[in-house]
């Protein structure tokens, strides 16, 4: 790893420091981009934090952590990752942020630079890194996510998405865990990897509509995968140390786009394909 700063997690009084780490990834802006290029498209090193539990015998199970678009957070992400430490996991918590040098910038303009698909090359490439790591049963890595990254933790259950970034490596995701993750696609071919799924929402989010959500849910079952839904009395975020009942400015319940069977990325009604970043903007 060239350098990031150490970061270090009090759990429960005991302090805990993970091994930075870096990894090849790419940053397409489109998943047809992905799904038509033999190399990366923008290739670049994320950078992530790796917990490893004490010292065992055998290679253990593990689990891959994806931020939402706060960025990793103490208190969340990184919280998590000692904690599947401490429970004899290995875990890497993904930091797609610091690489491109978009950890310090607004919401808006890092959703704008780092996509779905970006985050989704991310944590493919993170699957890639654990899966030849000597401490890990490849067979057993999982998958949870928060916000942003819950709704990326549910594609990365469908077969569709999976090859358009893994091609025809045996690689998959054990389970999927979605924390609060946005109820913005569904796929046209809902076939999935046949793993798991658990889908943690609350009523009261507005970034995500549970009505859609139970939808995706019977795409997934559709598909292949148990799905287990659990709605709670609860606003978005409530895992983490912000207290504070607010709604956020704007809501993306309503925003729907569908995934076609041929990667184009077009919003329900028609309207609006994903096409890329506007010249000069």
């Amino acid at each position: 790893m060239t350098s990031t700063e150490q970061k270090e997690i009090d759990l429960e009084g005991e302090r805990i420091a993970p091994q930075n780490v870096e990894f090849p990834s790419a940053s397409p802006y489109l998943l047809k981009e992905v799904a038509e290029h033999d190399a990366p498209v923008n290739p670049v090193a994320v950078q992530a934090q790796l917990f490893l539990p004490e010292e065992g015998t055998g290679p253990r199970p593990a689990v891959l952590v994806a931020h939402g678009l706060g960025g990793q957070k103490p208190a969340r992400e990184l919280t998590y990752g000692a904690k599947f430490a401490k429970a004899g996991y290995v875990s890497l918590v993904l930091d797609s942020f610091e690489a491109r040098d978009l950890a310090d910038a607004s919401d808006d303009f890092k959703a704008l630079r780092v996509t779905t698909w970006t985050l989704l090359a991310d944590i493919f490439a993170g699957l890639e890194f654990l899966a030849k790591h000597p401490r890990v049963d490849p067979d057993l890595i999982s998958i949870m996510g928060f916000s942003w990254g819950g709704m990326t933790t549910v594609l990365t259950a469908y077969e569709q998405i999976r090859g358009a970034f893994l091609g025809d490596k045996p690689l998959r995701f054990a389970a999927h865990a979605s924390y609060y993750g946005c109820s913005i696609p569904r796929l046209e071919d809902p076939t999935t990897t046949g793993a798991p799924v658990l889908m943690l929402l609350g009523k009261h989010d507005r970034n995500v509509s549970v009505e859609r959500s139970r939808q995706i849910c019977d795409d997934l079952r559709r598909g292949g995968s148990d799905v287990d839904l659990r709605i709670f009395d609860a606003y978005h975020q409530w895992d983490g140390d912000d207290e504070e009942k607010r709604h956020v400015f704007g809501s993306l319940a309503d925003l729907h786009f569908r995934i076609g069977r041929d990667n184009e990325v077009v919003e329900e009604d028609g309207s609006t394909t994903m096409r890329g970043i506007v010249p000069g903007h």
